[in-house]
């Protein structure tokens, strides 16, 4: 059977308002394309350093699907908002 393609998000957030406006808009387009969050942590206050911190990790049915998503105009639109509100590494594919 085919593996599943998963994407990672990893970063301190420095705009949770932002960040979330761009969450809303970002689930409507996973569910489009047949995709779910398999992760979603969201730490404000963690044990070592009070920093806002934001993990996601996404799961695809495949690597060409999670392209397609990440290329639609929809996310295109608002990479910038989470780009903006965050400091941080995102990739993938993450296999699991």
């Amino acid at each position: 059977s085919q593996m599943s393609f998963y994407l990672i998000f990893n970063h301190n957030v420095t705009d949770r308002a932002m960040l979330e406006q761009h969450g809303q808009r970002t689930m409507a387009a996973l569910m489009h394309y047949g995709a779910k969050v398999f992760v979603n942590a969201q730490a404000q206050n963690d044990m070592e350093d009070n920093s806002d911190h934001s993990i996601l990790v996404m799961e695809f049915e495949s690597e060409e699907t999670a392209i397609q998503w990440y290329d639609t105009p929809e996310i295109q639109a608002i990479i910038n908002l989470r780009i903006g509100a965050t400091a941080g590494w995102s990739g993938g594919p993450l296999i699991l």
